[in-house]
């Protein structure tokens, strides 16, 4: 892996995604996913070390709002040493990135197939949406450092703003500006790739998220009733 390379292609992507995707039909689109993936993968190892990093440097605290949360938090169905700030725990980021990137592409892998777009591929579509994750990575560093350094500790007489609540508000900020960037990498890709109007881009990106939504709700109501059901 050419490390300097992969450096200047990820900044070309942040600068001008358009003219990337024109880049690559030129030049590099018999190899698409294989950069992109050496691309992430390089992305992800340098975010998880540093996930690691803002753990291991605020880890008492971290681990005060764990239990804190286990005691007056709301119930979570994640194993108890998920929950805890654990610095081991970040190796995991990865495996959760990928696996919302490839859900992702292949929803949208879908669309595709159904609108009829000629020349549809699945490693074109999961290299788009694997492209479009660098900025939603490289934003979730800053967010994650302030969630790491400024957690919030639930319980009796705690405080409700403060620096907790600076970083909520940053995080939120940084998380909204990351999905607009998002989107407009995944829809400038789609239009050189695939060769779709405005609309349809639009449409195939925002199918996603609508799916996944309908997805984790359907998942919450099929909980609930059997919980309901198991109560009865």
């Amino acid at each position: 892996m050419n490390l300097k390379l992969e450096w200047s292609r990820m900044l070309a992507l942040l600068r001008a995604p358009g003219a990337f995707f024109d880049n690559i039909l030129r030049e590099r689109e018999d190899r698409l996913f294989r950069d992109a993936l050496s691309m992430i993968a390089l992305l992800l190892l340098v975010s998880t070390v540093l996930y690691f990093l803002f753990t291991v440097l605020n880890l008492t605290e971290l681990k005060q709002q764990a239990q804190a949360m286990r005691n007056y938090g709301p119930p979570s169905a994640l194993p108890a040493w998920l929950q805890d700030g654990l610095p081991w725990n970040r190796i995991l980021f990865p495996v959760f990135w990928f696996t919302l990137i490839f859900y992702g592409g292949a929803m949208r892998h879908i669309l595709i197939l159904l609108l009829g777009e000629p020349n549809a591929s699945l490693a074109r579509t999961q290299s788009i949406g694997i492209y479009a994750s660098v900025p939603l990575i490289i934003i979730s560093i800053p967010g994650f450092a302030l969630g790491a350094l400024f957690p919030y500790v639930p319980g009796p007489g705690a405080p409700v703003a403060g620096g907790a609540g600076f970083a909520a508000v940053m995080s939120t900020v940084l998380l909204i500006a990351g999905l607009v960037w998002h989107a407009i990498v995944v829809m400038k890709g789609l239009r050189r790739l695939y060769n779709q109007n405005a609309g349809r881009a639009f449409l195939t990106w925002a199918f996603a998220p609508f799916a996944g939504t309908f997805l984790c709700c359907g998942m919450w109501f099929v909980f609930y009733f059997v919980q309901v059901s198991a109560a009865g």
